[in-house]
């Protein structure tokens, strides 16, 4: 395949089938470790049911990327109904703001008016600990559901909050119960017993996890992704552009839906995740400085040896 002959839109999406089996057999392993929280009497084991969730979640983070830019499903509003509905909901996040201000992301990218700036935070040394411990104290996660809400946000209008309380409001309802009757029925109906199962389910495994361990992962895959100082990547204004090389593991946490090929992607928005292998071929064959040549750890333990 040439860069002559390569056309993104002659590449067709997937039957939505395909793609409705593997998005939901995602969700599923990502919430698994909520319900088997509930299902088991608080101890230890909900360490390692917090660090399930907390990070394979970010998997689902690159999910609602997939969906902001109307790829997951043939029919845009299908993405759209995913992103407003489930995905949105799960983060406790606005999907519309997320997606106005991803795209001013790609508009602005690499300027000082990009509205992603979490790959500018350093890692060198002491200060991944540093900001690790903001990440799992919770203050990185409060910022940004407070910035949702600012002025430059690009936040819903009025006409459109109630709508986003009432989809949030709905997603986490159905949630709890589905907490509540797992805890119960694991515990012989005993109401209390259900009750506190629950209640560390969603509290410390769901609402903890998202607040500390994704959106830290988040981070650092970002960073991989766009930080200078690493030896790979091409620099575009403040930012850079790499594709990455990824193992299984690294592939389901910080690879998923195309994210291991980021340079492509911010060349070709419009390819779904799927294609992006393809697509990345021709850019490589083009540029031999995006064809992948570190993984995801690599680039990192780079930045936090070498960055000042």
């Amino acid at each position: 395949m040439s860069t002559r002959t390569f056309r993104p839109q002659q590449l067709d999406k997937r039957p939505d089938f395909v793609s409705f089996g593997i998005v939901s057999s995602h969700i599923a392993f990502v919430v698994a470790p909520i319900c088997l929280a509930a299902a088991t009497p608080p101890g230890l084991l909900h360490i390692l049911y917090w660090a399930w969730f907390g990070i394979s979640a970010h998997g689902l983070t690159n999910l609602m990327h997939e969906a902001a830019h109307r790829l997951v499903f043939n029919h845009g509003g299908t993405s759209d109904l995913l992103g407003q509905w489930v995905l949105g909901p799960l983060f406790i996040s606005s999907f519309d703001t997320y997606r106005d201000r991803h795209w001013d992301h790609h508009r602005k990218f690499g300027s000082d008016d990009d509205t992603k700036d979490v790959y500018l935070v350093s890692i060198s040394g002491w200060r991944l600990f540093g900001f690790a411990l903001t990440c799992v104290l919770g203050q990185v996660a409060i910022r940004r559901f407070l910035g949702q809400f600012s002025p430059s946000s690009g936040n819903e209008s009025q006409t459109q909050i109630v709508p986003l309380v009432v989809r949030t409001a709905v997603f986490h309802v159905a949630l709890i119960a589905m907490l509540v009757l797992i805890g119960c029925a694991s515990s012989s109906w005993n109401l209390e017993e259900g009750l506190t199962r629950s209640a560390v389910a969603y509290f410390f495994v769901y609402l903890y996890g998202l607040g500390s361990l994704t959106v830290f992962v988040a981070a650092l895959r970002a960073i991989a992704e766009h930080q200078q100082g690493a030896p790979t990547g091409v620099n575009e204004g403040r930012a850079a552009l790499r594709n990455l090389k990824t193992n299984p593991i690294t592939r389901l946490v910080l690879g998923s839906y195309g994210f291991a090929n980021h340079a492509v992607h911010h060349h070709w928005p419009g390819i779904p995740s799927y294609r992006l292998e393809e697509a990345m071929e021709v850019l490589a064959n083009s540029d031999s400085r995006y064809s992948p040549q570190q993984g995801y750890m690599t680039v990192l333990l780079n930045l936090w040896r070498e960055r000042a």
